[in-house]
């Protein structure tokens, strides 16, 4: 007998936290989320679920499209159309255009991925001490939302917020890649900005630096200034010009600009290069005191795997394993 699957138990099946496995569990679900400018990452320590961190506001009345990797949201009088399916909207915006502080793509954020039921989170912050109030605040109790139609409640028991490059460090430990004297650097790749962090042998931190503008964003923005791309693009596109989100889309299609044929990946290396020897460069610049006794950087975050071959030999650098969820 072939059986079938409804549009809603599809839904459920990918959101990483199932109701029934709570129900029968009957404690709370421990979550990491990463509230990311292009990807949104939540992790229950078994999968690891995402979302494109672009959201729409549907009109009422307004039928929601069905489309893959997208939910759509109502919770405080408002309708959105969140993930994926989101940039087929006109009237579109990036999470990047808000503060991650802002409880607007926090909840969305929190909605789509964790679903319903009963969590304890973990959620990781570039200033964790100067925002723990502001997200515990925002992301604790009890939520009431609607999710692809249906009601949901979430009920979020604790908040925990980690400085960002501190889960990094930890699962470091546990596997122990850690240096076992001197200093171990965090390099987290994020999309926006990347952030270098320094530990000591115990855990201690002795710096930590976010560098705005420097992240992956800045990568994607010099492929689609080139001329060769531009030229791609309006070949085959309508002569539209390449949008920086469309590159840091293909960065995970082989380097294809959408649904186009043009592609950066012949002279992808020389760019990723480039870019990686300034984030190095920086960070050289900021520490060198530190340097001489940094034994091992430990690179992660959601651009990490852009440099993972490059590094795949070089003794001082590890790549960790879901590096956007650490």
């Amino acid at each position: 007998m072939v059986s079938t699957v409804t549009k809603s138990e599809f839904l459920d099946a990918r959101r990483i936290a199932s109701v029934a496995r709570r129900t029968q569990t009957q404690t709370n679900v421990r979550i990491s989320l990463d509230i990311g400018y292009h990807t949104c990452v939540a992790y229950d320590g078994h999968r690891v679920s995402t979302l494109r961190s672009v959201y729409a506001k549907l009109p009422t009345g307004q039928k929601a499209p069905t489309l893959p990797n997208t939910f759509t949201l109502q919770f405080s009088g408002d309708r959105y159309l969140v993930g994926e399916g989101a940039l087929t909207q006109r009237n579109y915006l990036p999470f990047a255009n808000e503060d991650k502080l802002s409880a607007h793509i926090l909840k969305m954020a929190l909605y789509a991925l964790v679903g319903e039921g009963k969590v304890d989170l973990v959620i990781s912050h570039y200033s964790a001490d100067d925002a723990t109030a502001r997200l515990t605040d925002i992301l604790s109790g009890t939520h009431t939302f609607t999710l692809d139609g249906d009601r949901k409640d979430l009920d979020v028991r604790r908040v925990t917020v980690l400085d960002e490059g501190r889960g990094s460090w930890l699962i470091a430990q546990q596997k122990g890649l850690l240096s076992a004297d001197g200093y171990t650097g965090i390099i987290d790749l994020g999309c926006d900005t990347f952030i270098a962090s320094f530990y000591t042998a115990d855990g201690t931190r002795v710096e930590h630096q976010p560098y705005p503008q420097q992240g992956v964003k800045a990568l994607a923005s010099a492929i689609a200034a080139d001329t060769r791309l531009i030229e791609a693009v309006a070949a085959s596109a309508n002569r539209s010009k390449p949008q920086v989100a469309r590159v840091l889309d293909g960065f995970k299609t082989e380097h294809y600009y959408a649904h186009t044929g043009a592609s950066w990946a012949d002279y992808f290396a020389d760019y990723r290069d480039s870019w990686f020897k300034s984030v190095i460069g920086a960070i050289k610049t900021d520490y060198a005191h530190l340097l001489p006794d940094t034994k091992r950087f430990i690179v992660t975050g959601g651009g990490a795997y852009l440099v993972a071959d490059k590094l795949a030999s070089a003794a001082a650098f590890v790549v960790l394993d879901k590096p956007e969820i650490a």
